[in-house]
């Protein structure tokens, strides 16, 4: 038995912050459950996406803060 203990939190970084901030602002009380788990992991890959996109990672090194 292990006596280590690993403790999580939500959100656990900026990107599941800013999609759940975004959900929060959604009207989603006609959605149902599996609607709101497909809004969140739509709202997260595009949270990613633009931070890629931001960062540069086309070339651009633009240095953006937060």
């Amino acid at each position: 038995m292990s006596d280590s203990v690993e403790l999580r939190a939500f959100p656990s970084d900026k990107y599941e912050a800013l999609a759940m901030a975004y959900l929060n602002a959604q009207d989603l009380s006609r959605h149902t459950p599996e609607q709101i788990v497909q809004e969140y992991a739509e709202a997260l890959s595009k949270v990613k996406a633009e931070f890629k996109r931001l960062h540069g990672l086309s070339g651009n090194t633009q240095k953006v803060s937060y």
